[in-house]
């Protein structure tokens, strides 16, 4: 058993919400998995959502958490920070890792069907199969809307985090997409690209059968149950 003076490790959990929704809590069963299987403390962290707090309000408050946790070594293992979150909050920590703190600060990311390209028009993205119900192009705009001030570049790696150098993630990152969710082939995109990167250790994983958020309140106990097995992996290296 761990001493209580010991340090330990850290996930650090933002939820979805496209970027507008008051969804904090959503990913309760996913942390506490994730404190009764591991060693690690979860912190799960609620932001600021648009459209009254739009872009950069969110990754703010999301480097703030993260500072905190750095400023707190005695408490927090510094070598063993990791990263997660769900579509938005997903596409949160992919930027904060690769464009917000220096390479090498956090040793995991799980990112859980995550917004990867902003600058790509909602009509134009297609789900790998047709066949699902994928987020509406309605929806994604206002969305989207909400969040990226008029006068911001989309293809900003902190909005879009496709767009960031596959060096600066982390060694190890799990994607997790889905087949009927038109987000799925920028993910797939992103996990590619630091694939390729030599040094990464990166597992991509698509669901199918499976929509966007389909963890959440579904039928597909063993599709949920696979994702996260995946993710308490990734945690263990």
């Amino acid at each position: 058993m761990q001493n209580a003076q010991e340090s330990r490790p850290v996930l650090i959990n933002l939820h979805g919400s496209g970027f507008v929704l008051p969804l904090h809590g959503n990913d309760d069963e996913f942390c506490r998995l994730v404190s009764r299987k591991t060693d690690y403390t979860v912190l799960d962290m609620q932001y600021r959502l648009a459209p009254e707090h739009p872009f950069p309000a969110a990754l703010n408050d999301a480097e703030d958490v993260i500072k905190w946790v750095l400023a707190h070594p005695s408490r927090f293992d510094q070598t063993r920070i990791a990263l997660g979150g769900f579509s938005a909050g997903a596409s949160l920590v992919l930027a904060a890792a690769s464009s917000v703190f220096p390479k090498g600060t956090f040793r995991s990311l799980l990112a859980f069907y995550p917004t990867c390209d902003l600058s790509t028009p909602p009509e134009l993205k297609k789900a790998p199969d047709a066949s699902g119900r994928p987020i509406s192009v309605f929806m994604a705009r206002i969305f989207n809307q909400s969040y990226i001030p008029a006068s911001v570049d989309v293809r900003d790696p902190r909005i879009s985090p496709l767009f960031a150098p596959a060096e600066n993630f982390p060694k190890n990152l799990l994607v997790i997409t889905c087949a009927y969710d038109n987000l799925a082939p920028e993910a797939e995109a992103l996990a590619a690209k630091v694939e390729a990167d030599k040094g990464h250790h990166v597992i991509l994983r698509r669901m199918e059968k499976c929509g966007h958020a389909w963890d959440k309140g579904t039928d597909q106990e063993k599709k949920k149950d696979e994702a996260y097995a995946l993710a308490l992996e990734m945690l263990g290296r």
